[in-house]
């Protein structure tokens, strides 16, 4: 039973599909009824204290009070603070609960993470043949060499790399101590993370390799780690794409913290795009309350202040681009959250810095480098997965390994 609840559990940071306006009022998730059975479940198995006294408990008192007195000095309807307080609670504690049951089983919550992670990328072998093909089963997005972005089983390209970046650290970190089907299951992982063409994911394994340089690691196999360093950064360069995205950020990010004009706009792609106007929109939050931000729940209200209002009235026609997540984490945690949302977050860092479980400290901070970049949603994409086992150290020491 709790096997495969963690398997279903597991599964849903992959495949997030929903129905979108569900009776008009919000996106109705497949797995909603999942996590409602594992957190009823779960008190059921362990008891309320059990599941409610630790520090996470701590964590969401402490940022849904500070963000409850900030909302009481912005304009912004009360309820987007209920409704990511909610989330929070429902989503947060469910995975504590599912992770505090595995606590005794023999495969464990990661295993089955590993897992799904390599049958989602090796899947993107198949698609890429199939778009190839002329066979489009996913949105076709180019890539490189006339190859296409690939989804897998996630809603975007992006999601999937964040979510094999961790195992794929864990991998390089075991260097020569891989087993042969360990280094088969690295270079489909590899492969998917390819075939996403997902600057973010590659420029987190980049960092990583700057960092395992300078590491006193007997395993690091330093010249090898060079050498795919060089090849990352050639491929890079190589890539027009890269080059153009990095051109066109630079270039709209001149403008910062006004509005870009029409014909700016149109000369930038979406992805810089959206962090932009995030960028300006958090801003914007930041300016009129440094301490503690707008208040959890409230970049979406205010990117229609800065943003889309004045766009409009200047006639300049706009998607709403990442509204409601910041396109960023770090550019949601500081326009919510303000400098007291930043200095959580560097402690949060260094708990996993000092986390007893070495194994995961680098997959965990490569997750949540990736998430930073380009991931706002608090509660999807095994964000809370990652907070549970490395920043507050939920899990056992015996069952936290990825072997």
């Amino acid at each position: 039973m709790i096997e495969i609840l963690s398997f279903l559990m597991i599964l849903s940071l992959f495949v997030t599909h929903s129905i979108h306006n569900f009776w008009d009022t919000f996106d109705l998730y497949w797995f909603y009824p999942l996590y409602l059975l594992v957190l009823v479940f779960g008190v059921f198995k362990l008891g309320v204290k059990k599941v409610l006294w630790n520090k996470f408990s701590l964590f969401v008192l402490i940022i849904s009070l500070s963000s409850l007195l900030s909302m009481l000095f912005n304009p912004y309807p009360l309820i987007m603070w209920v409704k990511q307080v909610g989330g929070w609670i429902f989503f947060g504690y469910s995975w504590l609960a599912i992770i505090l049951m595995q606590s005794s089983k023999k495969i464990t919550i990661l295993n089955i993470y590993v897992s799904v992670a390599i049958i989602a990328a090796f899947l993107t072998i198949p698609e890429q043949i199939l778009h190839l093909s002329g066979i489009h089963l996913t949105p076709m997005k180019g890539g490189w060499l006339g190859m296409f972005r690939c989804y897998s089983i996630c809603i975007e390209p992006f999601t999937l790399a964040l979510l094999v970046v961790p195992v794929i650290i864990y991998y390089l970190e075991k260097g020569k101590t891989l087993i042969v089907k360990e280094r088969i299951y690295l270079i489909v992982l590899l492969i998917g993370l390819f075939f996403t063409f997902s600057s973010a994911g590659w420029l987190v394994i980049g960092l990583y390799f700057i960092f395992s340089l300078f590491s006193k690691s007997p395993n690091n196999n330093k010249l090898l780690r060079v050498g795919i360093f060089a090849l990352l950064v050639l491929a890079f360069s190589l890539y027009g794409g890269t080059r153009l995205r990095i051109s066109e950020t630079v270039s709209i990010f001149s403008n910062f913290p006004k509005l870009p004009n029409q014909e700016v706009l149109n000369k930038t792609n979406t992805s810089s795009r959206a962090i932009y106007l995030n960028a300006i929109t958090a801003w914007h939050q930041f300016s009129e309350n440094p301490l503690i931000g707008g208040g959890l729940g409230s970049h979406g209200q205010a990117y229609e202040k800065v943003v889309s209002e004045k766009l409009y009235k200047k006639e300049i026609l706009i998607a709403h681009y990442n509204q409601l997540d910041g396109a960023s984490g770090a550019i949601r945690w500081l326009s919510e959250m303000g400098v007291f949302g930043l200095l959580l977050f560097f402690w949060f860092v260094f708990r996993i810095s000092i986390n007893r479980k070495k194994s995961l400290r680098l997959p965990a901070l490569g997750y949540w480098t990736c998430f930073l970049l380009h991931a706002g949603n608090y509660f999807q994409f095994g964000s809370l997965l990652w907070m549970m086992l490395v920043g507050f150290d939920i899990s056992d020491e015996e069952n936290s390994s990825l072997d």
